[in-house]
């Protein structure tokens, strides 16, 4: 065997032992890994590019959260995220043909359909975002996540960067007892809402944002305002007959969708809120209780959008 080939095979096992040594895993550096994305996430509410109640997959790339619906998507930049919660629900619509599963229950005769219903329950996480967009407003994503994983994500994303504390409700208006004309309410334009303060009461996170969210999505949707603005936005401070709309909830009760199918009599969930509409000196324009609730089917989390519901027919009857 020539001599240069012999010098080769004696080193080789050399230049083996030092590739080893040096590689990121044995010298405690950690080897970043492709994330696999995480499937079964259903949108309830928040992504202004995604319908509600869609299926898709959740993953956290290049410095942000995306969400991936087939045909349409919504991407979060990490840095803009302010809160990360995380609570559960027991619910059938996580199940895709669930809302089929509540018809069968509702016409099996006698109790069967109720049973039917309640052994197809399954419980999941509920992971709410809270971030700013460019403006500074705030919006807050409602995602249901399969049990065990929102944890896991929460931790992710803040070590991606994401914050985790709630903003602040903002600066409440002076009280004001001036009420203005009629005529006055006609030609206010712009509305800007904020995020239900919680006061004493104890309630998730997400229930709270869902009411947000929802209610912007009702607003907008509807005529009576041009401009509907979020909390904090930075483009309504030029706006002169903005109005600011703030909710504050008076009680909570939570039920469980599966009492509620199987007793028809029990388990509701309600929010009581105190709605009112000011004008930047403080002064009232509106004041108004408002009861939202979920009585038979639908998710715990469906009586946000009764309040939201509610809250915008009593903006219609008055402005």
């Amino acid at each position: 065997m020539p001599a240069s080939v012999r010098v080769s095979l004696a080193v080789a096992p050399v230049l083996t032992v030092f590739a080893l040594a040096a590689s990121p895993a044995l010298l405690g550096q950690s080897v970043p890994l492709p994330e696999v994305p995480l499937a079964g996430v259903r949108h309830i509410v928040g992504l202004d590019t995604v319908q509600s109640q869609r299926f898709g997959k959740l993953s956290l790339q290049n410095g942000a959260l995306r969400f991936d619906a087939g045909n349409s998507q919504a991407t979060i930049p990490v840095t803009s995220i302010v809160g990360v919660f995380i609570g559960s629900e027991a619910t059938q619509s996580n199940h895709k043909g669930g809302r089929t599963l509540e018809y069968v229950a509702l016409v099996a005769p006698y109790y069967s359909g109720r049973a039917i219903s309640a052994m197809t329950r399954t419980h999941v996480d509920i992971l709410t975002l809270l971030y700013l967009d460019s403006n500074n407003g705030l919006h807050s994503a409602i995602l249901s996540l399969p049990k065990e994983t929102a944890a896991t994500m929460r931790m992710r994303l803040i070590g991606a960067g994401a914050h985790n504390a709630a903003p602040s409700a903002g600066v409440q208006p002076p009280p004001g007892s001036q009420q203005p004309s009629q005529s006055k309410l006609q030609h206010l334009q712009a509305i800007q809402i904020e995020p239900p303060d919680a006061g004493n009461i104890s309630i998730p996170v997400e229930f709270r944002y869902a009411i947000y969210e929802r209610l912007i999505e009702r607003v907008r949707n509807g005529a009576k305002f041009q401009k509907v603005f979020r909390s904090g936005d930075r483009e309504a401070n030029s706006v002169a007959d903005l109005v600011v709309l703030r909710a504050t909830l008076s009680r909570f009760k939570e039920g469980g969708e599966t009492k509620r199918e199987l007793t028809m009599v029990a388990g509701g969930t309600v929010v009581d809120v105190n709605a009112a509409v000011s004008q930047r000196d403080g002064t009232v324009l509106l004041s108004k209780n408002v009861q939202g609730r979920v009585l038979y089917f639908g998710e715990n989390l469906g009586v946000a959008n009764d309040v939201a519901k509610r809250l915008t027919k009593t903006l219609d009857q008055n402005f």
